[in-house]
């Protein structure tokens, strides 16, 4: 009795194994190609990312809110990402840190840069990461200091320009100097899809 006990057990063992390793599986096949985290930008954007994606046959998902700090990116990005293996992780966070007073940016700078180590480390197990990099209308140091912070984390982080994208045209910008026009919604979506996912990450093909 007690042998068919055992046998029992462990067949019973294996099929609960089997159905934990099929729902990993779904889990898997149903997850997002593609993250984008952001902010306002991001939000304004986030059809225009979606339909990119859509027609390069990735599946995206964009967490994005309106505000939002690099400091938001980091429960984000673990409760996303945590135990999916994406093809390619967008990080377009950095604006409104960069438009703190300078005082305040030089004192929260510490954590800034924590935040940001943080992010890429959570990032780690995707094929590919990549972080927008920030921009004004009228330039900004401490946008140039954060994308610089993350330019130094080397080979594992690409770093898109899109500031020199942007200053190619005269139509992305309200009249705020920071939130995008319908067209400026969609050269963003463009550069993230285009320039990083595609041709940075190498995981889309053209449309």
């Amino acid at each position: 009795m007690s042998g068919e006990r055992k046998v029992g057990g462990a067949s019973g063992g294996a099929v609960v194994l089997l159905i934990v390793v099929a729902l990993w599986v779904f889990a898997q096949r149903d997850a997002p190609d593609v993250f984008v985290f952001g902010d306002s930008l991001s939000f304004q954007s986030t059809g225009n990312i979606q339909d990119l994606l859509k027609s390069r046959d990735l599946k995206g998902k964009v967490v994005s809110k309106p505000g939002a700090r690099i400091g938001d990116g980091l429960p984000w990005v673990e409760d996303e990402v945590g135990g999916k293996h994406p093809k390619a992780i967008v990080i377009a966070l950095g604006t409104n840190d960069a438009l703190l007073d300078s005082e305040r940016f030089r004192q929260e700078w510490p954590a800034i840069t924590m935040q940001i180590d943080g992010i890429l480390e959570l990032s780690k197990d995707a094929r590919c990461v990549v972080w927008v990099a920030p921009v004004l209308a009228e330039g900004s140091d401490q946008a140039q200091q954060l994308i610089d912070w993350v330019r130094q984390k080397g080979p594992s982080v690409h770093v898109l320009d899109w500031p020199a994208i942007a200053q190619q045209h005269g139509d992305v910008f309200t009249g705020d100097g920071v939130h995008y026009t319908a067209a400026g919604q969609l050269r963003f979506a463009d550069a993230i899809v285009r320039e990083g996912v595609q041709n940075m990450c190498g995981v889309a093909k053209a449309p």
